[in-house]
């Protein structure tokens, strides 16, 4: 196999037969020559990578990777064997075990191939430009090479996010960009041009209607820890574990301790909190050490910056406080375990909707709608200066949802491919600016088994909990943060979240909810924050409306977006909408508008941070 090369940025142009693409590409060239990027190729078409890639001069079969710094960083990498790999099916086989989040790149004189992990975790872009193709890790660099695709906004993917949290499907903050395909493939030759298809994605696989309980449970038990011991291999000990206190994480400190990998366990928030009660019953049960990381007053609005930069705007915000694990103190590109995708795979998503929901793709798509956006809030469709018609996205989700599956398992996969991979994603990507992200469920073989269990072991995590159970009975005993009850009865436990929970409930019994939260967040204000998630607080939405109002002049300069007059009193009612917008206006204040290219492609975006001065 010819040289590997491990990059984390890049950007290629495929040129149209006839002068407008090659005046084009001659163009591109000399922005990008202008820049510190290296220059692979010019001609028949264009590829450039971030300049501390430590690529060799290209020559005919060049593959690259293109992974998150912290995984070009990693050990883990590092310790990759690609020299056996005969084919690209080989490469992506080792490229799914030690990057997992990745695009593969080929390069050759007279041809260009890109091929991504299962979902697209590595965020690519694309568009089409007057005389041909571009692609691009980052969306950032096309609009600086290509000012045009700036305009205009795409309401649709805005009013997505304030539904889903990101935008669903290939949409973006611009309507001619688009987001690579879950799996795609992308191909350009200069006699057929540039392509793109699925072809890596995750495909549906068939039920096994007569798999025992038991038997099914230790093929998963097996798999998960075959998974697990394949992705820590050359990863340095110990491995950092977010350990939340959910079902995931347990699990997996869970396989840690069986396989004998020391682990550092670290979760965030305060004492009193569900999440932390957990997390240290379930430390406790297994004898390991845990460290709890203080939530930050100013949380998430420290963390907006790296986290817009990381997301480019297309996620909702409050992922950012998932960045508290950088206050860990280890060097960059040390592992951290990561529970993405474990709780689709076992069927959480599943309780979204009724029986009667899983009849048909059409009545997936009207639950997905109804469950995102229901009728009380019909105001947001003309939020952005034009009416949307929540047809488009309903013509979006339908699209998404797969025929050749039944309807249940086609749900499964849209959440995947699209709210997963778009916002849940959004996390990994942001840690993996400075760790190796280790994701044990993210991998093909668990999705396949996983798909194949009935209905009824996915429901309500049937199987999983049968697991946990049989394996582990002490991390069973113990209850999920959010759920009142653990999956083995523990008398002890749910007696001491009753008394956590009563002095918040009388309270709320005796001056209603609303009332309640206000109360306690001003005789707490030392345990609550201003995050996010903390929008019931008439502060935090008064501080959030007057910084859309100082931010609109970018947000229309920038984004093309205007917000409509009513825009004060419909989003005072949405602390959902009103988190996204203030997310989006303030990536629009931190991006420089697109309209001096000659800077180049890595013009440094000034650090805008808007600063948390609103004190409960």
């Amino acid at each position: 196999m010819s040289h590997m090369s491990f990059i984390t940025q890049f950007v290629a142009y495929f040129p149209d037969a006839g002068d407008s693409g090659r005046e084009e590409l001659a163009r591109v060239a000399r922005l990008v020559g202008a820049t510190n990027w290296r220059l692979l190729r010019q001609a028949p078409y264009l590829l450039a990578v971030d300049s501390a890639a430590s690529v060799r001069p290209a020559d005919p079969g060049n593959t690259l990777l293109d992974v998150f710094p912290g995984t070009a960083a990693s050990a883990r990498l590092a310790a990759a064997d690609f020299r056996g790999a005969r084919s690209i099916e080989d490469l992506h086989r080792e490229a799914e075990a030690s990057a997992q989040c990745y695009n593969l790149l080929q390069s050759t004189e007279h041809a260009f191939l890109l091929e991504s992990d299962a979902l697209g975790l590595k965020p690519a872009y694309t568009a089409q430009t007057p005389g041909g193709n571009v692609l691009a890790s980052r969306v950032a660099d096309m609009v600086r090479l290509f000012p045009a695709l700036a305009e205009p906004a795409d309401a649709v993917a805005l009013y997505e996010m304030l539904g889903f949290w990101a935008p669903l499907a290939g949409r973006t903050l611009y309507r001619p960009i688009r987001r690579t395909l879950p799996g795609g493939c992308y191909r350009w030759t200069p006699s057929e041009g540039f392509s793109s298809r699925r072809g890596r994605d995750l495909r549906p696989v068939a039920i096994e209607p007569q798999w025992l309980m038991d038997a099914a449970i230790e093929a998963i038990h097996d798999a998960t820890g075959q998974s697990l011991r394949e992705k820590t291999a050359g990863v340095p000990r110990p491995v950092l574990l977010a350990l939340s206190g959910g079902f995931d994480s347990r699990y997996i400190a869970a396989l840690c301790r069986d396989q004998q990998t020391q682990v550092r366990a670290v979760t965030y928030g305060r004492r009193h909190h569900s999440e932390t009660h957990s997390s240290r019953g379930i430390a406790r049960a297994l004898g390991i050490d845990l460290q709890i990381l203080p939530q930050l007053v100013d949380g998430t609005l420290r963390y907006l910056p790296q986290y817009l930069e990381t997301t480019e705007g297309m996620a909702d915000a409050t992922g950012a406080s998932i960045m508290d694990l950088c206050r860990a103190d280890v060097e960059r590109g040390s592992a951290v375990l990561h529970g993405f995708g474990g709780d689709v795979q076992q069927g959480a998503r599943l309780g979204d909707f009724s029986a009667a929901d899983y009849a048909s793709r059409e009545s997936v798509a009207a639950a997905i709608m109804r469950h995102a956006f229901p009728a009380s809030r019909p105001d947001l469709a003309g939020l952005f200066g034009r009416t949307v018609d929540p047809e488009e996205i309903h013509a979006d989700i339908l699209a998404e949802l797969r025929q050749d599956c039944p309807p249940y398992q086609a749900y499964l996969l849209w959440f995947l491919e699209n709210r997963h991979r778009r916002f849940v994603a959004a996390g990994c990507a942001t840690l993996g600016q400075h760790f190796d992200v280790v994701m044990p469920f993210h991998d093909r073989r668990l999705y396949d088994i996983w798909h194949s269990v009935p209905p009824l072991g996915l429901t309500d995590r049937t199987l999983f909990k049968r697991l946990l159970a049989r394996h582990y009975p002490a991390l069973a005993r113990i209850p999920h943060p959010e759920e009142a009850a653990p999956v083995t009865p523990n008398l002890r436990w749910q007696i001491a979240r009753f008394y956590h929970k009563l002095p918040a409930q009388l309270l709320a019994a005796c001056v209603g909810p609303q009332r309640a939260d206000e109360l306690r967040l001003r005789l707490h204000r030392h345990h609550n924050f201003r995050t996010f998630s903390k929008l019931e607080a008439p502060q935090q939405r008064a501080h959030m409306l007057s910084e859309l109002a100082r931010l609109q002049p970018a947000l229309q300069d920038n984004l093309g977006i205007e917000l409509s007059p009513d825009y004060k009193n419909v989003l005072a009612r949405d602390s959902r909408a009103l988190r996204t917008m203030f997310g989006v206006a303030s990536h629009a204040a931190r991006r420089q508008a697109p309209t001096r290219p000659e800077q180049g492609i890595d013009t440094v975006v000034p650090d805008t941070r808007i600063p948390d001065t609103a004190a409960p």
